[in-house]
């Protein structure tokens, strides 16, 4: 077996990665030459790499599509343009890996809301002293929803339980864990978020969860509830939550993540950081002295397990990240993911995101089937998509490009 390590991590991790792969041949690509690199990925049967952007050229994230396994070091993958990467790349996020810190965070940050600290510095800086009058709450008396229960939504659980609150969880699947008084799938949301005093949102952030928490949402609940999102600022719809801290002083927000970060944050601060019932920190809520450590290690026996055939982690659908927004996705890179994906996946996806008829798709997978070559099931798959999501002019145009790019290569 051959581990090819892209992220930098030699220096601290070389003998523990040695120790935990002694089956495998380490490649660590930071000290390969150039000239190397491609070969080191190509016969790969795992990739470890940081955020494939950092520390992978473009040319070699081409080649992700030839290991059987390739494992981030971070959690969030909706960073990555799904539609520029192999569609045969089996990705896997390092769930979990950041969990601990970002449960804690998760913790401090709903006691502080419910201290009502941040109104209470403002009255002190102002020179009030008020000791009544905050409406402070106990989590002993709160039902928590936490919408996405993997890695870090299972530890906020675990964090969470000490203080005697009452534990629900929502999910794609249903949550299964001792620590929840209610489990619920996405489609009994808005029933779970009705009757819950605290939301904390660890789900990934995908098209399927784009502003899942809209106007709609935000008037379903209680009207002295609160939001702690440590996951994605695009779960949430800014303008709507905006308006609604606005309009309702006793809702509170805490946010770890936001809508533009780095270089794309407001240089005057976000605007719902006006209102004082909402408080944030940089999107760095897993922060310590030792999260890096248990990161990488985290993903390492992912890895470990992947090799053993044991049950495995972080598994990414790249098509639940393939941004329908033409801004985020262009028609043609739309285009170009269906047209290229595997065959297995292209008989599936057909059955999933087309509405064809039955005998329609049967009759498509036996004529390719008879000359896979010709790629008949991407093919259509690709013009039903496009057409569905776009429209029959950016499918014309996708092709078209198609066209020219490959009469170019010729």
């Amino acid at each position: 077996m051959r581990i090819a390590i892209s992220a930098p991590i030699k220096k601290d991790f070389q003998k523990e990665a040695e120790a935990l792969f002694p089956d495998c041949q380490l490649l660590w690509m930071e000290n390969l030459p150039e000239e190397e690199r491609d070969s080191a990925i190509r016969t790969a049967d795992v990739v470890l790499t940081h955020n494939i952007v950092g520390d992978l050229t473009k040319e070699e994230q081409q080649l992700l599509g030839h290991p059987r396994m390739v494992q981030t070091t971070r959690t969030g993958v909706d960073h990555l343009s799904m539609a520029e990467l192999p569609s045969d790349m089996k990705l896997y996020c390092n769930a979990g890996g950041w969990a601990r810190g970002i449960a804690e965070s998760t913790v401090g940050m709903i006691i502080a809301l419910n201290r009502c600290l941040r109104e209470q510095l403002r009255d002190l800086q102002q020179g009030e002293f008020h000791i009544l009058g905050y409406h402070q709450k106990s989590l002993a008396e709160q039902t928590v929803l936490i919408a996405g229960f993997g890695g870090i939504g299972e530890a906020v659980a675990r964090a969470l339980h000490p203080f005697g609150c009452r534990l629900e969880a929502v999910s794609r699947h249903q949550p299964q864990s001792p620590l929840l008084q209610a489990a619920y799938t996405m489609k009994d949301f808005d029933h779970a978020l009705a009757a819950a005093d605290v939301l904390v949102l660890a789900l990934p952030h995908s098209k399927e969860t784009d502003r899942l928490i809209d106007a709609r949402r935000l008037s379903l609940m209680k009207k002295d509830a609160m939001i702690v999102d440590v996951s994605r600022a695009g779960l949430i719809d800014h303008e709507a939550l905006l308006d609604h801290v606005r309009d309702h002083p006793d809702f509170h927000v805490a946010m770890d993540v936001w809508w533009g970060e780095h270089d794309q944050y407001p240089k005057d601060g976000d605007p719902i950081l006006r209102y004082p019932n909402v408080i944030g920190s940089a999107h760095n809520a897993e922060m310590n002295s030792h999260c890096n450590e248990e990161a990488i290690r985290n993903s390492l026996l992912n890895i470990r397990a992947f090799l053993d055939g044991r049950p495995v982690k972080g598994y990414i659908r790249k098509e639940e990240y393939l941004w329908l927004d033409p801004k985020r996705t262009s028609p043609y890179k739309f285009y170009q993911f269906w047209l290229n994906v595997s065959d297995d996946d292209a008989e599936r996806y057909i059955k999933i995101f087309t509405s064809l008829e039955k005998e329609t798709i049967d009759a498509l997978v036996e004529e390719h089937k008879q000359d896979p070559g010709r790629r008949i099931l991407q093919k259509r798959l690709a013009e039903e998509t496009t057409v569905m999501v776009h429209s029959k002019e950016a499918l014309d145009a996708a092709i078209e490009a198609s066209n020219i790019l490959l009469e170019s290569l010729h």
